[in-house]
């Protein structure tokens, strides 16, 4: 099947998505959020156009599994994307995906300025890359 999976945040959402066989996971570049309702409408042609047949997004639980602000808010998400697609929308623990998105980064660019720019630039898709990996894993087993 060919997921997309996305990093919901503040400022942007990264997206990465997979092969319908799904062993290669490739970042997409980021939606710049501009409002929840256009951020909706965008994912929802997003998600048409890429004929993706399922969606995992990435909750921020706490450390204990707790549902915080964050967590609460990208929960609210779901539920508006729920009602906008015809295709599954689950979610996945995303607890540290950006922080190791941001170390395969770090090792994998060096250490200047320029590569720091395009570090930041690149950790949301990253980051969905991350959540989506994860859950195909678990898929697997």
């Amino acid at each position: 099947m060919r997921f997309l999976a996305l990093d919901y945040g503040s400022r942007r959402i990264g997206r990465a998505h997979c092969d319908a066989f799904e062993i290669v996971v490739t970042p997409d570049e980021p939606l710049e959020r501009v409002g929840r309702e256009k951020d909706l409408a965008a994912l929802a042609r997003y998600i048409e156009e890429g004929e993706f047949e399922g969606v995992v997004v990435g909750v921020p639980f706490g450390r204990d599994g707790e549902i915080g602000k964050a967590a609460a808010n990208v929960l609210e998400f779901v539920e508006a994307l729920r009602a906008r697609v015809r295709v599954p929308v689950l979610t996945w623990d995303e607890r540290f995906s950006t922080v190791a998105a941001a170390e395969r980064l770090r090792v994998a660019a060096p250490n200047s300025a320029r590569f720091k720019r395009e570090r930041k630039r690149r950790i949301d898709g990253a980051a969905a890359a991350v959540i989506l990996e994860e859950f195909l894993s678990a898929r697997k087993k």
